[in-house]
């Protein structure tokens, strides 16, 4: 798990102290706890796991071996959530994944959301 690539499936909020995940396969809104909400924010599809838990380890002083460790487990509740897949290669995350919701261009959002298959209405 340590040297694939985390992807985000859930739209986003930056809450003062979380992140809300929308997902979108059950309707609701996850708030993820700190080591999730460090994770998602490091999430851009091009970063592999191991380098987000070495940052993550690296900016807060926490040891390197506990920070893999407990990225793995939170990484594998994310999955089982639904919030999060794992890829073998890098690949940028769509613009209405990459960017929190509120900093979205709506027609932009839209127009992404159609092009992965999010939404399947017309124009």
């Amino acid at each position: 798990m340590l040297d694939r690539y985390p992807r985000r499936d859930g739209m986003y909020a930056i809450l003062p102290d979380a992140v809300a995940v929308y997902d979108r396969y059950q309707n609701r809104v996850v708030t993820l706890d700190s080591l999730g909400s460090e994770i998602w924010l490091r999430i851009d599809g091009l970063t592999l796991l191991r380098d987000i838990a070495a940052d993550i380890a690296g900016r807060t002083g926490r040891p390197l071996t506990a920070l893999l460790r407990e990225s793995v487990a939170m990484t594998g509740i994310m999955i089982g959530e639904g919030l999060v897949y794992l890829a073998v290669e890098a690949d940028l995350q769509p613009y209405h994944l990459a960017l929190p919701r509120e900093d979205h261009d709506p027609a932009q959002a839209e127009e992404s959301m159609r092009e992965s298959g999010w939404n399947d209405s017309p124009r």
